[in-house]
Order: structure tokens, then C-alpha cells, then sequence
């Protein structure tokens, strides 16, 4: 009977299975409806395109291989034609001023510098071309902040409120902000935000100390891995041995001091976060002995 009756669950399950193969399910909820459709769609077109990328770079790696390119050329390459990305995308990500247009003209500028510093590498002097991925990062950086200084003006308290806003609207409608982040945040009186979420200075009041830390840290990572130790590499033409030396101390300093990096920066976010959430226990604390001292 045992058998019998285990067997004959197994074969529900597996029709129940079945079924919901077969039948296609359609939310219809006004609220939640069309973010379940967003996350199904983003997630097929995630899947799809690690399986394009990876594709692609193995059968570039193949072609590679075959026709005996120089990896150190491609890298190259590949370095002057992409290093303005990085102040670009930067900007895009944590400067709410910055526009479109000026991210555009920042990897344009960025890209055409490379390549006339690549080209002119052939006409004037072949050091040009060690310099070329270095200008051209440069140029993602100064270039949009320029564009976006000459377009535009600062933002004032409303235009702020309004870049955050649009922020905090792209939310997941099934975990609230009220719940999910309140204890993250630290964020006093969590059931009396406006719609549930959190406003603009009291995420800068819980992120105060992080985002001051991780801008230093940013500027002086940025002088020493883009100025500094590139600018050290290229000080010799001919390579000695103690020129050798002296270039293998450099990259091993470069490599220890982003791995130091990312091995401090978490438990510091950590130990701030433990502090913070210390405070407002013993806060929470205080009021509670004091209500209870005026009611006795």
C-alpha cells in the first residue's frame, strides 16, 4: 500500500507538472502584472546574451588562435578604442547632472583621440602610442564633464528630488522599499514614508559615511592607477635590469594595492553598517527606559 500510494503521488506531481507546461499563465494584476512581464522579459534577453557573449569570445579566441594574431596587439587595440568607457560610464551611473549627449561626445572624442594618437605613433615618434590609451581615458573623463557643464546648470533642490524620484521608482512593487530597506537603511519611522519609500536625505543621511569614503578613495585610486604607475612604465625606452626591476615593483605595488582594496573596503562597509544599527539599538534602548521610568 506504502508503494501504491507513493507511486500515485509521484504521477500526480508529474501531471501537475505537465499541466503547467501546457497551460500558459497570464497575470492580470494592475500593480504587479507588468513588472512580472519585465522581469520574465529581461531575464530571457539576460540569458540570450551571456550566451552570445560567451559564443563570441570562444569563437574569437579560436580565430585567434588559428591565424596567429598577436594578443598583445588585439589588447592594445582594444584598449585605445574602449578606455574612454570608463569615465563615461562613470558618469552616467553616479553623476545625476551628466546628459546623454555629453556621455556621447565623450566616447567620441575619446575614440578619435586614440586613434590620431595611434596613427601619429607613425609619423612622428612610436612612444605615442604607449600614451594613446591613457589620453583617450583621460578624454572620457574631461570631455563629458566639460559637454556637461557647457548644457547644462547646476541642478537645484527640485531638479535633485526629481532625478531621485525617477530612482526610487524603478522598485519591485512585491518587496516594498518600507521593508526591505528601512533596517538596512536605518531609516527612523519607515511606515510613514510617502508610498511606502524612503526620501533623498534620509538615504544620504545612512550612506554619509560610505559615499564620502568610496569618493576619496576613488579620486586617489584614480591618480595612482591612471597617472602615477603608467606614467612610471613609460620613463625607460630600453628595458634594463634595473629598469626590469623597477617595472615588475611597480606592477606588483599596482596588483597589491587593488587586491588590499578589495579585501578592505567590505568589512569597512560592514563595521559601518554594524555601528550605525549599534546606535540606533542603544537609542532604541534609551527611549525605552525613559517611557518605562515616567510611567512608573
Amino acid at each position: 500500500l506504502t508503494n501504491r500510494f507513493s507511486y500515485s503521488l509521484t504521477l500526480n506531481f508529474r501531471e501537475r507538472q505537465f499541466a503547467r507546461k501546457g497551460i500558459k499563465y497570464y497575470p492580470r494584476c494592475a500593480i504587479h502584472a507588468e513588472y512580472r512581464r519585465y522581469i520574465e522579459h529581461s531575464t530571457k534577453v539576460r540569458i540570450y546574451t551571456i550566451y552570445v557573449i560567451l559564443a563570441a569570445f570562444l569563437s574569437a579566441a579560436m580565430l585567434i588562435d588559428f591565424q596567429w594574431i598577436s594578443t598583445v596587439e588585439l589588447r592594445y587595440h582594444i584598449s585605445t578604442l574602449c578606455a574612454s568607457l570608463i569615465g563615461s560610464i562613470y558618469y552616467a551611473f553616479y553623476w545625476a547632472r551628466v546628459t546623454p549627449l555629453a556621455v556621447i561626445i565623450g566616447l567620441i572624442v575619446g575614440v578619435l583621440s586614440g586613434i590620431g594618437f595611434s596613427a601619429a605613433s607613425f609619423f612622428i615618434s612610436a612612444t605615442l602610442s604607449n600614451a594613446a590609451p591613457l589620453i583617450e581615458c583621460g578624454a572620457g573623463f574631461i570631455v563629458p564633464a566639460i559637454a556637461t557643464f557647457i548644457t547644462t546648470s547646476p541642478l537645484n533642490e527640485e531638479e535633485t528630488l526629481d532625478v531621485w524620484e525617477r530612482t526610487r521608482s524603478i522598485d519591485d512593487p512585491l518587496q516594498p522599499w518600507a521593508e526591505v530597506y528601512s533596517k538596512d537603511l536605518g531609516i527612523r519611522n519607515a511606515h510613514l514614508l510617502t508610498e511606502g519609500r524612503p526620501r533623498l536625505d534620509d538615504v544620504q543621511r545612512a550612506f554619509s559615511f560610505s559615499s564620502t569614503f568610496l569618493n576619496y578613495s576613488i579620486a586617489v585610486l584614480l591618480v595612482i592607477y591612471l597617472a602615477i604607475l603608467p606614467a612610471m612604465t613609460l620613463l625607460s625606452d630600453e628595458l634594463y635590469v634595473d629598469s626590469f626591476q623597477t617595472f615588475m615593483f611597480i606592477t606588483l605595488t599596482w596588483l597589491s594595492t587593488a587586491f588590499v582594496f578589495l579585501v578592505i573596503i567590505p568589512p569597512v562597509f560592514a563595521f559601518e553598517k554594524a555601528r550605525e544599527l549599534e546606535k540606533e539599538q542603544k537609542t532604541d534602548k534609551f527611549v525605552t527606559d525613559v517611557s518605562e521610568n515616567s510611567y512608573t
